[in-house]
């Protein structure tokens, strides 16, 4: 079992929901978090208040669709806390659009989502995970763990 005391987790979608409440929960036990997001308001005051809780923080805008992004995210984590221990992939990925819009005055549904783009929001991908759990991205030795959550909107 990890020990959550001085471990890295890097939390992507962790300016809110699932991801925040994940990090607090992480620094409250000892952990230390990298934060990424889009929300980059968001993300920095959910940065503070991990501060403000005596929390080891540090916090990067990504798009964890983008493989050089969460290169970066990866190098961050590395350089400021020497490891990374845990990797919970919260960012949510959205299609815009529902999958049925019902009418609201009958119930019944009035549009739907095509097929293509509901296997598109499917199959997307987080292309940049890989490389941070790389034995090269990662401390070589340490104990690592992912958690592979994802929420997305279709």
């Amino acid at each position: 079992m990890l020990d959550i005391q001085n471990a890295v987790a890097v939390i992507t979608g962790g300016a809110s929901g699932i991801g925040e409440c994940c990090a607090k929960y992480w620094v409250h036990n000892g952990g230390k978090v990298v934060l990424a997001d889009m929300a980059e308001d968001r993300l920095g005051q959910v940065e503070q208040e991990i501060k403000d809780m005596g929390g080891q923080v540090v916090s990067q805008v990504c798009n964890v669709t983008s493989e050089s992004d969460a290169a970066e995210l990866a190098q961050l984590a590395i350089s400021e806390f020497g490891s990374i221990n845990l990797v919970l992939p919260f960012a949510g990925i959205i299609k815009d659009g529902m999958m049925i819009s019902p009418d609201k005055e009958t119930g019944k549904v009035s549009r739907k989502m095509s097929l293509d783009d509901f296997w598109r929001a499917l199959s997307q991908r987080s292309p940049g995970w890989g490389c941070i759990l790389h034995p090269r991205g990662a401390q070589a030795g340490g104990e690592r763990i992912t958690i592979n959550f994802r929420r997305f909107s279709a």
